[in-house]
Formats: C-alpha cells, sequence, structure tokens
C-alpha cells in the first residue's frame, strides 16, 4: 500500500470521527466536523427505526438513530405519561396508549422529524381457520383469521 493511500483512510477515519488535522506552511490545528455530523443540516431523517410508527412493550427501551450526531437534536414526547424520551433519544414505555416524539434541530427548530409510537401488546400469530383452499375461476371462499393474542394494539 502507498503512503498516499494510508494517509488518506487516516483522513476518512478522522473526518468519520469528527476532528481533521490540517496542516499548512503556518502551523498546525484541529478542524471540526461536526457541522456534517448535523448542526448545519438541512433535514433529519431517522435510521432506526425505519417505520414511521414503533410498537412498544410497556418497560421496553428503544434508542432512536437519525442522520445527525445527538448533539444537535432535541427529542420530546407529546405524552411523557406514555413515552418518556432522554435528551440522547432513548425511549422508555411508560404504559399503553400512543404518542408522539418530535425530533428538532437545537440550531433549527423549523428542521424536525416525527415518530408514532405505540405502547401495547403486539400481534404474535395468526391462525386461519383452513390450511389450503382450492377454488375455480368465479368462486370465492371467506378466511377467518384469529389473532394472537386477542387484546393486541395494532390489527391491520
Amino acid at each position: 500500500m502507498t503512503k498516499f493511500k494510508r494517509q488518506t483512510r487516516r483522513a476518512a477515519a478522522a473526518f468519520l470521527a469528527g476532528v481533521m488535522m490540517l496542516t499548512t506552511p503556518y502551523g498546525t490545528g484541529n478542524i471540526s466536523t461536526a457541522d456534517a455530523a448535523g448542526s448545519n443540516a438541512s433535514k433529519i431523517e431517522f435510521v432506526k427505526p425505519d417505520t414511521k410508527t414503533l410498537v412498544l412493550k410497556k418497560g421496553q427501551k428503544y434508542q432512536l438513530k437519525t442522520n445527525v450526531a445527538k448533539k444537535n437534536l432535541i427529542y420530546k414526547s407529546s405524552k411523557s405519561s406514555v413515552v418518556t424520551v432522554s435528551t440522547t433519544g432513548k425511549l422508555k414505555a411508560k404504559k399503553k396508549g400512543s404518542a408522539t416524539i418530535t425530533v428538532s434541530l437545537k440550531s433549527n427548530k423549523k428542521i424536525k422529524k416525527t415518530l408514532k409510537v405505540k405502547v401495547g401488546t403486539r400481534v404474535k400469530s395468526v391462525k386461519l381457520n383452513v390450511k389450503d383452499v382450492t377454488l375455480k375461476v368465479g368462486e370465492t371462499y371467506k378466511i377467518n383469521a384469529t389473532l394472537d393474542p386477542k387484546n393486541q394494539l395494532l390489527k391491520r
């Protein structure tokens, strides 16, 4: 591996870590790459979860991940009695219900993203009343589904 390739890889690693070393004829110094990680971001996107609605069980914790550094964000829950959110984006389901988590930039509160969170019981299994059905053209057959548990939160 050539010296140039090694230096390029080190520079890329330093950029991802948030600091780059700059060498000039006048001396050396560090340059922060925090803006690349979000203080001047134009859009917030959720990396985790990748859905618009998150379903949690009571007592369950979940860490939100975005394309912007946590230190540049403000997290807020619409119903902290249902779901709380820490300053670092960690959710904790408190009781059954629904809430909206709003994530906004500290530098520009107009740039924000929301996530619906539902606390309750997820569907664990679906049982159908038949295994196989053979139909001819024009025939119909009604299939009944039973959800387990019966008091689940989300029905689709």
